[in-house]
This record gives C-alpha cells, structure tokens and sequence, in this order.
C-alpha cells in the first residue's frame, strides 16, 4: 500500500501548495496512486500472503496498492465526477472518456444460497453503492440452481432506478449454463454473464462499478483476477 500512498500524498500536498480546490487535490492523488499501483508490478513479493507466490508475484500490481489505488478513484469521482471518471479504468495509463457513468448491477449465481450471500456481503463491503442480488440454490431450498429465482433477481435489478446494466457471475458449470440461457431468453443488451472467481470476481466487478465503470469495463475487472498467480 505505501507504493500508492507515498506517491499519493506528494501529489496532494502539491496540489494544496499550488492552491488547488479538494476535487483537484484529489484527482492528482488519485492519478499518483494509480501510477505506483502499476510500478510494483515489477516487484516480487516479499511480505503478506503474496510472498508465497515468489517469482510468479512479478508482473502483477501489489493488491493493496491497487485498492489504494481504487478507493482514491472513486473518491476523485465523487469530488469532481466531470474531470475524474476515467480514473481507475486500466489499460494505457489515466483515461478520461466523456461517456457519463453506467449503473451497474450484480446478480450472484450460485448452487448455495448461504455461498450466494456471503459472496454478496463481502462485494457489499466493497462497493456499498452497488446494487447487488443473490440468486443461490433451488426454490426448494437445496443445492442447485433455479431458472426462475435467477431471472427474478436480474428483472428485479433493471428496474432498481439507475441501473443501466446487469452482470451475472457464476460458481459452477451448470450456473453459468442457467446464466447464459437468461441471456439467450431476454436478447436484453443491457444482460450479460461472465465467467471468472465467483468470490474474487464479484469483488473486483463491484470496486469497478462502485467508481462508475460501464459493463464492459465492469466485465474486464472480474476476467482479471482469472489470470493472477493467486487465482491460477
């Protein structure tokens, strides 16, 4: 976390310096925090759960340093939501689109109920301002997956005001097999199934659409915790 911090307070102690308002404060934290978020991907791990991983550690941002990276973000967009959208949406450095921010929402489709709901809460503690929805195990109440409660919970979030979109993620096979028959019966382009960690996946899907990112970008995040050392 001090590779995003560090470079994160020089930048805002500048920017208070030269006389700046707090969302430009902000938007220079931000933007440092992102770059060294990105530096330490050619570091190997040497402390926390990642040191494990040795070698293969390199070519992969420090966790903490990203989520340093991400809180700053969506506090940038809070503050000026105008000049700061593009932050935290990797891929060729600090972008600034002009699109205005999509809602997204999650649908959580798992084989348990208790699973579909931890997974909820742990997202939910990442990115309160997402709307999310479980939709785990059968109707009776046993182990599977129900057509019926998943389409339910998809429905139920399209018409949750703001939302412009809905991602599902899946646990197993047959989940995402019931995900992308939703699909395929709504042809609604505002429906999309993913496949990626259920838990690892909904988290980074919930912290990209908790700082405004669309459904495309909202996808992206999740399919990238698919190819971190931690999740192969």
């Amino acid at each position: 976390m001090v590779d995003a911090w560090t470079p994160a307070l020089a930048a805002a102690r500048e920017a208070a310096a030269a006389g700046e308002g707090s969302a430009a404060l902000l938007l220079a934290a931000a933007e440092a925090a992102e770059a060294g978020s990105q530096h330490t991907a050619a570091m190997r791990a040497t402390k926390g759960r990642a040191r494990f991983l040795g070698e293969r550690s390199v070519g992969h941002p420090d966790p903490g340093a990203e989520a340093v990276a991400l809180v700053l973000a969506a506090a940038a967009r809070t503050a000026g939501p105008a000049t700061a959208r593009g932050i935290g949406h990797r891929g060729g450095g600090v972008a600034r689109p002009t699109r205005e921010p999509c809602s997204v929402g999650l649908v959580i489709v798992c084989h348990s109920a208790r699973l579909a709901g931890g997974v909820v809460e742990v997202a939910g503690q990442m990115a309160p301002d997402v709307p999310m929805r479980e939709a785990g195990g059968r109707l009776d109440g046993g182990v599977g997956t129900s057509f019926e409660r998943i389409h339910a919970a998809v429905a139920e979030l399209l018409g949750v005001e703001g939302v412009g979109a809905v991602v599902m993620l899946t646990d197993l096979g047959s989940a995402a097999l019931t995900a992308r028959a939703i699909v395929d019966r709504l042809a609604d382009p505002r429906v999309s199934t993913i496949d990626a960690p259920v838990v690892e996946g909904a988290v980074a899907a919930a912290v990209a659409a908790q700082t405004g990112a669309g459904p495309q970008e909202v996808m992206a995040a999740a399919r990238r915790v698919a190819s971190t050392p931690w999740c192969a």
